[in-house]
């Protein structure tokens, strides 16, 4: 069965609001990219199995956390049920609000949402984790930092001894630039896991997952 043949299109007010006029890649291609159960809502990646296969939940207790490029922040809501705080960032002005609003419908006041690039955004960390999941370059080309400028800043926001936590993007986009996409991350930070997913669908099969400590031995 074809992946989208099991989802529901994003509801047209929705899908309008998202597409309509602005300069925004739309990675869910009309549907939610992200699934969120608690909400019922159904999306292209599963959150659920997302947080499963990555065990998430164990990594982000109790900690601050900054998720760049969190999409409509689905994954950063199911985080904030563990984390003391999570901090969502994306370009896209209306899957921030669509972010707060799910936030909203299930109490996590522990989160905040923040319209903007990675570049631009006024943050207060340091954070005890920084997340980059499928965001050190993206297909919109909206990412003006090149890969140095990128996991260098990714760094200056982690506390001591703070986790950095990798997705690569699938292998078909990825491509050889991998390995030295993972050659950058072990020159700056001690990795400490590094696995290559298997479940899922084929947008989950076959990304790179590190996850490293600022402690650089």
């Amino acid at each position: 069965m074809n992946q989208k043949s099991s989802l529901r299109k994003v509801p047209q007010f929705v899908s309008c609001v998202l597409t309509a006029n602005r300069p925004h890649y739309d990675y869910g291609e009309g549907y939610f990219y992200q699934s969120l159960a608690e909400l019922g809502v159904s999306g292209l990646r599963s959150t659920e199995a997302r947080l499963k296969a990555y065990r998430l939940l164990d990594h982000i207790r109790d900690k601050t956390v900054l998720d760049i490029g969190c999409n409509a922040g689905f994954l950063s809501v199911s985080l904030a049920k563990a984390a003391q705080h999570v901090t969502g960032l994306d370009i896209n002005p209306f899957l921030s609000a669509l972010a707060r609003t799910a936030a909203q419908a299930l109490g996590r006041t522990n989160t905040e949402f923040l319209a903007t690039g990675f570049e631009d955004a006024p943050l207060r960390g340091p954070y005890d984790v920084v997340m980059s999941l499928a965001n050190h370059s993206t297909f919109d080309g909206q990412t003006r930092y090149d890969l140095q400028s990128y996991f260098d800043r990714c760094i200056s926001l982690l506390k001591p001894d703070g986790l950095f936590i990798f997705e690569s993007h699938t292998p078909s986009f990825e491509g050889e630039g991998i390995t030295q996409v993972c050659e950058m991350i072990s020159q700056r930070l001690n990795v400490k896991q590094r696995d290559i997913c298997n479940y899922g669908t084929y947008l989950d099969r076959g990304r790179t997952f590190i996850i490293a400590e600022h402690s650089k031995l």
